[in-house]
């Protein structure tokens, strides 16, 4: 076995180091392969990842705080006020790697057109802040009533036929 050893040794001595593996002929790279002929090597070329998709700024702020892809250069992108951008270091074609979004999840609620009681029930206890304001308008959607009326009317005036 110790010979074996001995023997590794003095190959690993007598092969090529990994730094003397690297060439550089008229500005182009090149790695001596195990045969001992150059190898071009060729450039990489970026291609970027999805980015990753949160619904909230702590949940972006915790991302960046975890450092999981090694950030180096970051930029936050405010959009506007429901999408925020997480961008990283400029690649060489230009452009920022996006590295997450952050997409905030806002209710709708349509002022311009007619609902139900029960669902604007609904949309002012689960899309409004509680205020006094709010309070007066649920007590006074509970208090309503859906009925179909109907009038009819009557001139006084029979006619025979």
């Amino acid at each position: 076995m110790d010979l074996t050893k001995e023997a590794l040794d003095y190959l690993a001595e007598r092969g090529i180091r990994p730094e003397e593996r690297k060439l550089k002929i008229n500005g182009q790279e090149y790695i001596i392969d195990k045969n001992g002929e150059p190898v071009l090597v060729e450039p990489v070329i970026y291609k970027a990842k999805e980015p990753i998709r949160l619904n909230t700024l702590s949940g972006l702020v915790d991302y960046i705080k975890s450092n999981i892809d090694d950030f180096d250069d970051l930029i936050l992108h405010v959009v506007d006020e429901k999408l925020v951008e997480l961008k990283g270091k400029l690649q060489p074609n230009g452009d920022r790697e996006l590295l997450a979004i952050a997409t905030a999840i806002v209710p709708e609620f349509d002022f311009d057109s007619y609902m139900d009681i029960e669902s604007f029930n609904i949309a002012l206890q689960s899309q409004f802040v509680k205020t006094d304001d709010r309070d007066i308008l649920l007590k006074v959607v509970g208090n309503l009533k859906e009925d179909n009326v109907r009038s009819t009317g009557d001139d006084g005036i029979s006619q025979a036929v």
